[in-house]
């Protein structure tokens, strides 16, 4: 009995984490109930962060006239819906380094 309730509690944690991470609570518990939730958590940790936290100054800019993050390529504040100029994202070391010839 003790080992369902750890089992579900940790299933929770995995929920809990998901969730701050940018995917969906629900099924990353039910993922992790069914699965197991050590393996849930490394898969969890395998993938992309999807959360706002994840936003960086290559994929967005601030707001001139309310200060909130936008995407670059936005020529609309999904803020305060003020007209935006889309900058180009700057092209980085990596973007040169991985680039296919």
């Amino acid at each position: 009995m003790a080992i369902v309730f750890l089992w579900v509690l940790v299933a929770v944690v995995v929920g809990l984490l998901a969730a701050k991470r940018g995917r969906g609570s629900g099924n990353w518990f039910v993922i992790a109930c069914a699965l197991s939730p050590i393996v849930s958590l490394v898969l969890l940790f395998g993938m992309a962060d999807l959360s706002v936290a994840a936003e960086t100054d290559a994929t967005h800019v601030r707001c001139p006239s309310c200060a909130e993050k936008v995407l670059r390529e936005a020529v609309k504040c999904k803020h305060c819906s003020s007209v935006l100029t889309p900058s180009p994202r700057q092209e980085t070391l990596m973007d040169k380094l991985t680039k296919t010839r």
